[in-house]
């Protein structure tokens, strides 16, 4: 069994490797009007923001949804998924709009054992919905922070 060190290291390689698409800009923990999103991804030629929080730990995911914390995120992305390893969370316990992304390895999921594909593996297990435009002005302070953040912190990006 993986720890949640080795689980968040896993579901981060993934966006590392995925992140090198040239449309997409990539950004782990970023943070605005007190919310910090897991990963945000801004998709450049469709100027939409997609949101995702990382999921290691199940009680973890049971306090998001009792909560409610994750609604917070929904007005400053287009799109929002929880991402998780894979089986952690189930396509029936993750709400509506929302995404569910499962993250192993190409090895666990295509069942190889005689080849080295130990490479992260995305499984879209529930695809995220549109949630509607950001408001003109929330979607300008979130350029806004997304070019500074280039500015000063610019190794952040994938």
């Amino acid at each position: 069994m993986s720890t949640n060190k080795e689980n968040l290291d896993l579901i981060a390689s993934y966006f590392l490797r995925k992140g090198k698409s040239g449309t997409e800009i990539g950004l782990f923990e970023f943070g605005i009007d007190y919310r910090r999103f897991d990963c945000m991804i801004f998709v450049g030629n469709e100027a939409k923001i997609r949101g995702y929080e990382f999921k290691v730990d199940r009680q973890d995911f049971l306090n998001e949804i009792k909560t409610g914390k994750w609604k917070n995120y929904l007005p400053y992305c287009h799109t929002f998924s929880f991402v998780c390893p894979k089986g952690l969370i189930d396509k029936s316990e993750v709400p509506s709009k929302v995404g569910l992304l499962w993250i192993t390895t190409v090895n666990e999921h295509y069942g190889y054992t005689d080849r080295d594909y130990d490479s992260a593996h995305g499984i879209w297990i529930k695809m995220p919905h549109f949630l509607g435009e950001i408001p003109g002005d929330k979607f300008r302070r979130i350029v806004l922070v997304l070019i500074s953040r280039i500015k000063f912190r610019k190794d952040d990006f994938f």
